[in-house]
């Protein structure tokens, strides 16, 4: 006769087979003097190619620059987002399955340019940097030019989210939407050792003014309305390890067959 699994087997299968042992659906957000708490910190700065050794990091007007002014003068943003936070979120046998990710710079106004159709392209940037130390020509800011980056302007990662239809004189979102390298790119930052992941953002498209500009200033990390800072939002699922999982079913089996076991004995002993 076939055995069926019973009392604790059946509802460790029920939980396997229903849920996969997740725990979905959770966000976790990452912004300076915000979330996850009041004292995390994050990194945002810019380099620009016409000042290319001068630092522009804690800019007066609390800003980033990107985009282009006068044709040749290109600027970059930089940012760098530390999430132990989220890799403590697994205990013991479980992982972090990252499910959506997405970047939100504010808009300050006063850019440069009238129409909206401003591309802005963001991405994976591969290179721990000294935030107050950047510059265009040494974009990690670690003061070599051998070692760490030494591409001017930075070297450009994975391309993870494109956003289009920008005005350069918005106040309002800036938003790159998920895609799979952007998880991809956030994924591997959680593998890393220092679980920080670090974002290069650039023009790349739109409407130059008569004398070829095409920029937006963006509210850096020390902005005095806390909401306009940099803000990096994560959807995540805590999931058991593979190996877990396996071990949760071979439980589930050996007491569904002690449980069987155990009953036969019984019902033989009864007739006995």
């Amino acid at each position: 006769m076939r055995s069926r699994p019973t009392g604790m087997a059946m509802l460790l299968l029920v939980a396997l087979w229903g849920t996969g042992g997740e725990v979905c659906g959770s966000v976790i957000s990452f912004q300076e003097g915000v979330a996850p708490d009041a004292g995390y910190v994050a990194d945002s700065t810019y380099v620009r190619k016409n000042q290319a050794d001068t630092k522009q990091d804690d800019d007066p007007d609390d800003e980033n620059l990107i985009g282009v002014f006068m044709n040749t003068d290109e600027m970059r943003g930089l940012f760098a987002f530390d999430l132990s936070d989220l890799a403590a979120a697994a205990s013991s046998g479980q992982t972090i399955q990252v499910d959506s990710v997405s970047l939100t710079l504010t808009g300050r106004g006063g850019g440069v340019g009238s129409v909206s159709d401003m591309q802005l392209t963001l991405h994976q940037y591969d290179f721990a940097f000294v935030e107050a130390d950047v510059t265009w020509n040494d974009p990690d800011g670690d003061g070599s030019a051998v070692s760490g980056d030494t591409t001017a302007g930075g070297t450009l990662g994975a391309v993870l989210s494109v956003v289009s239809g920008v005005n350069p004189n918005t106040t309002g979102p800036i938003v790159f939407a998920n895609s799979v390298d952007f998880v991809s790119a956030v994924a591997a930052a959680l593998g890393g050792g220092d679980k920080t992941l670090r974002l290069l953002a650039r023009r790349t498209g739109g409407t130059t003014t008569g004398d070829g500009s095409n920029l937006v200033r963006t509210w850096d990390e020390t902005a005095s309305v806390a909401a306009n800072r940099p803000l990096l939002s994560i959807e995540y699922s805590v999931v058991p390890e593979p190996g877990t999982l396996g071990l949760l079913a071979v439980v589930a089996i050996v007491l569904s067959g002690w449980a069987v076991r155990r009953r036969a004995v019984c019902c033989r002993s009864s007739s006995g």
